[in-house]
């Protein structure tokens, strides 16, 4: 496959990924409210931010593969290539073991000084943090994919993940106020 047609393949599977975002977050939004109530979805949300701010704590390792194996995989001699990507990817995970103890840290800490009006957060936020420390060194792999330039796989994947986050939200919140 082309590099043009990678491309183009990630691009136009992206944009059906955003529309989706938009259709969804807009039926999505009141449905949770009616559901869940302003609180906790404020809540949710808050969550969401959390993550977001933890996840700057590999300090741009993750950020900066995908640059390094698109350079690598553009070296002339294909074993050199390929030996040149195991390596860095060899890195990178060494890294992210060192960096898995210090998110721990940071998620326990995080999950202690949670203000008391967040008390119905606490036990779902630890599960979340749990997952995501679980799921962290996966970030590696959708970064090889970016920098391999497999756009097409990588915006499936991405969208495939999205759907299935948004159907577990639905289905719990209609499990939770059924139950």
């Amino acid at each position: 496959m082309s590099r043009t047609r990678r491309i183009l393949g990630g691009t136009t599977i992206s944009y059906v990924h955003q529309a989706a975002v938009i259709l969804v977050g807009l039926w999505l939004t009141p449905f949770l409210l009616r559901r869940v109530g302003q609180h906790e979805y404020g809540l949710w949300l808050v969550v969401g931010q959390l993550l977001g701010y933890l996840a700057l704590l590999d300090l741009g390792v993750i950020a900066i593969l995908p640059r390094e194996v698109a350079f690598a995989s553009g070296l002339p001699d294909a074993q050199a290539a390929n030996e040149q990507i195991a390596s860095l990817v060899a890195q990178v995970r060494r890294i992210v073991r060192w960096q898995l103890p210090a998110l721990a840290i940071a998620c326990a800490v995080v999950w202690w000084f949670l203000p008391a009006e967040w008390a119905s957060l606490r036990w779902p936020l630890a599960l979340v943090f749990v997952a995501f420390i679980a799921l962290y060194p996966l970030r590696i792999v959708s970064a090889v994919l970016q920098g391999a330039q497999d756009l097409p796989f990588l915006a499936k994947s991405q969208l495939i993940g999205w759907a299935l986050g948004a159907v577990v939200t639905i289905f719990g919140n209609v499990c939770q106020i059924a139950s």
